[in-house]
């Protein structure tokens, strides 16, 4: 796939989100709703999914294409083995592995969204942006977290039994998950209400400005003290050295002045709107999400420079 091509695809399947937004959120019935939705999923997962890039792509191809070793069961957990055999057995290539991946996810997101209701007129307007990076690099994380946005709105109808299911099937695929359902489960219990960008803004544009990240780098010692038992996260603690450490920041990945003004514009700007947001229309339901958000682009700032990104 050209450059060309490639942004013209992204723009289109952008544009195509936005509007399809701006009509889906005053879609009353469920089933007309799904109707609606399911084909739209299924074009932006097929375009997403025949992509030939990403961090991980050649190390999930090489999983999928190899999923009857038996080894395969030994290296990776052994559920998201047998769904690739699965897949193969059906007649699936790689292609439609990764169609596969990013429907599931997108089909949680579309449900998280619709349990919105008309607060999510915009918020297909900002899914697309939010996926490429996270689904495109790490894949199996991302094919797992689409159970746990299945997850959050049964929560909230405290429907436990289909929440402890749908976690299990995430941790099943990929158990890091449930550090990411955990840190919801946290924000969602114990921060009541938006973080005050009087606050947020200025310790983020402090950390753009001021912060070395080799400080960063003196947290390994403390990881690795960590134990999380027999998971796949466990893994990343193990190699904290690697990934961590000083020695793991490397300028490489450091962006230029533009990038870096262009990119803390848009941060800064996304603290602020969604505080206004929350104060003009108040959705106690969406205060967790963007609280997690906020705080996240705080650390991711502090982290940038770190290869596991």
């Amino acid at each position: 796939m050209s450059s060309i091509e490639f942004i013209s695809l992204y723009l289109f399947i952008f544009c195509f989100m936005a509007m399809y937004g701006l009509k889906a959120y005053n879609i009353h019935r469920n089933y007309d709703y799904w109707i609606a939705s399911l084909p739209v999923i299924a074009i932006v997962s097929f375009i997403i999914g025949s992509r030939t890039y990403g961090a991980d792509y050649n190390w999930y191809k090489y999983q999928f294409e190899h999923a009857s070793l038996t080894s395969m069961l030994q290296e990776q957990q052994p559920f998201f083995v047998y769904i690739n055999r699965f897949l193969t057995e059906i007649g699936f290539n790689y292609v439609g592995a990764f169609t596969t991946y990013t429907f599931v996810y997108l089909c949680g997101a579309f449900y998280l969204l619709r349990s919105y209701g008309t607060d999510s007129k915009y918020m297909f307007l900002f899914l697309l942006p939010s996926y490429i990076g996270f689904g495109t690099d790490i894949i199996r994380q991302t094919f797992a977290t689409g159970f746990i946005l299945f997850a959050i709105p049964l929560l909230d109808k405290k429907k436990y039994i289909g929440v402890g299911l749908l976690v299990a099937i995430a941790y099943a695929i990929h158990s890091s998950t449930i550090v990411i359902f955990a840190i919801y489960l946290a924000f969602k219990y114990f921060s009541k209400k938006p973080l005050n960008p009087i606050y947020t803004i200025p310790l983020y544009i402090l950390i753009v400005l001021f912060y070395d990240s080799n400080l960063t780098g003196n947290i390994a010692p403390y990881i690795s003290k960590l134990n999380l038992g027999d998971s796949k996260f466990q893994g990343y603690v193990d190699a904290s050295d690697r990934w961590f450490s000083n020695d793991a920041a490397n300028d490489i990945y450091s962006q230029g002045a533009a990038a870096l003004f262009v990119n803390t514009l848009y941060v800064v700007g996304l603290f602020y709107i969604g505080y206004i947001a929350l104060r003009c229309k108040l959705n106690t339901r969406i205060i967790p999400i963007y609280n997690i958000v906020v705080v996240g682009y705080i650390l991711l700032r502090m982290v940038f420079q770190f290869e596991i990104l």
